[in-house]
């Protein structure tokens, strides 16, 4: 990283070359990020940065953006399965009335109480409740043949 960002080969980085080095690296670093690694790296004072003063800085802001990247994934992950809990909650309610629904039509089909209704009785019910798409009801369907 230092030798690719050393453009005029001096051997030192100067603050443009340092800037440019972590910018590239997606980071996503705000100028003022920048400005504060290169006020840790040039200890001497003397406005480049060295390979000795390079390395301390670069090894510890790599070893925090891996670890930020890295809590910010888990973090993320951790919403994720937020909302799918959430969601099953939220669905878990429509699921309950449509369950709730079915069984009285079921009811009302099965005339005979023989706890049977054919095939075409049980989609014409799903379909007649509108709580269900064409393609849920398929679904649905399906998975009884």
């Amino acid at each position: 990283m230092f030798i690719a960002a050393d453009k005029d080969k001096s051997g030192n980085l100067s603050y443009e070359e340092f800037s440019d080095a972590f910018k590239t690296l997606s980071y996503g670093l705000s100028e003022n990020d920048i400005k504060t690694l290169i006020a840790l790296a040039d200890d001497d004072k003397d406005n480049k940065i060295s390979w000795r003063e390079f390395i301390p800085v670069a090894i510890d802001s790599i070893k925090t953006f891996f670890a930020r990247n890295k809590a910010l994934q888990k973090l993320k992950e951790k919403e994720r399965e937020v909302r799918k809990e959430a969601f099953k909650m939220i669905q878990n309610d429509e699921v309950v009335k449509c369950g709730v629904v079915m069984r009285r039509k079921f009811r009302y089909l099965d005339e005979k109480n023989t706890g049977f209704i054919t095939l075409n009785e049980f989609r014409a019910a799903m379909n007649s409740c509108n709580l269900l798409t064409p393609k849920e009801i398929n679904v649905i369907i399906r998975s009884f043949k």
